[in-house]
């Protein structure tokens, strides 16, 4: 093969691997209303690759550090009040952006030890784009719904 055509072949598979990629860029703006009674510790992680520090689940961080203490994770919503999380990240085919919901104020080894089905721990998966987790308390179970921002009325 002469060298123009391997430097042709080298440059076509080089678009081809590009055009590949699997991965996509997504962002992520996310109303968490707060309808309980207690503050609610929030924050956005994803459920699988690729890594980003961004999007890391306290469980995540444990991995990457496990010596980490008094690590600050997500934010705090009062009761009653309404916080906003934004973010963007790099997303598989098939991954998709979690609401990670704790009630109260929590410390980073609580969250550890907290699992999926904790009465007091909520995931909620949501799309790309702006929407509205509402968080409430059922039975001393949280509880979160999703809901996609009403579109403004048309302009008179």
């Amino acid at each position: 093969m002469s060298f123009p055509t391997r430097i042709a072949v080298a440059a076509l598979l080089l678009l081809l691997a590009a055009g590949c990629s699997n991965l996509r860029d997504q962002s992520y703006d996310v109303m968490v209303i707060n309808r309980t009674a207690r503050p609610l510790t929030v924050g956005l992680v994803k459920n699988g690759p690729e890594f980003e520090w961004t999007w890391a689940a306290p469980e995540d961080i444990a991995v990457q550090h496990p010596a980490a203490r008094g690590v600050h994770w997500g934010a705090i919503v009062a009761p009653g009040a309404t916080g906003e999380l934004t973010n963007t990240g790099r997303f598989a085919r098939g991954v998709m952006a979690v609401l990670r919901v704790y009630a109260g104020v929590r410390e980073f080894d609580e969250m550890l030890a907290m699992g999926r089905e904790d009465a007091d721990r909520v995931n909620v998966l949501v799309p790309p784009g702006h929407g509205a987790v509402i968080v409430v308390e059922r039975n001393n179970q949280l509880e979160a719904l999703y809901k996609r921002p009403m579109p403004a009325p048309p302009a008179p």
